[in-house]
């Protein structure tokens, strides 16, 4: 998912009982509007991306969006925090598209 869509994600958009998200008007060239994919949350890599909302419900009380930031702030502090230089966030979507076969 792209750092807009992630920080767009509402509560709303989330299936608890499914483990799914939701992402409405996701890019596409050809269709600007109704561009909805459903995204499974799941242990594909080791890392449980389930976990990151069930936290977040805390933090958010459930309500508004589930990752209430600016998505420009998140590949800003993204960059800072890692110490690999020249990897931005959206190359981990390339990563993780790849399925990590290098």
């Amino acid at each position: 998912m792209r750092q807009a869509e992630i920080c767009s994600l509402h509560w709303a958009d989330v299936d608890l009982k499914r483990r799914v998200a939701t992402i409405r008007d996701r890019k596409d060239p050809r269709r600007k509007v109704g561009n909805h994919q459903r995204v499974p949350l799941i242990n594909l890599t080791g890392y449980d991306t389930w976990q990151m909302p069930l936290e977040q419900k805390i933090v958010t009380r459930g309500k508004g969006r589930v990752f209430p930031h600016n998505s420009r702030s998140v590949g800003t502090a993204f960059r800072r925090g890692c110490r690999v230089r020249d990897l931005h966030f959206h190359d981990l979507r390339h990563e993780a598209t790849s399925g990590g076969r290098g």
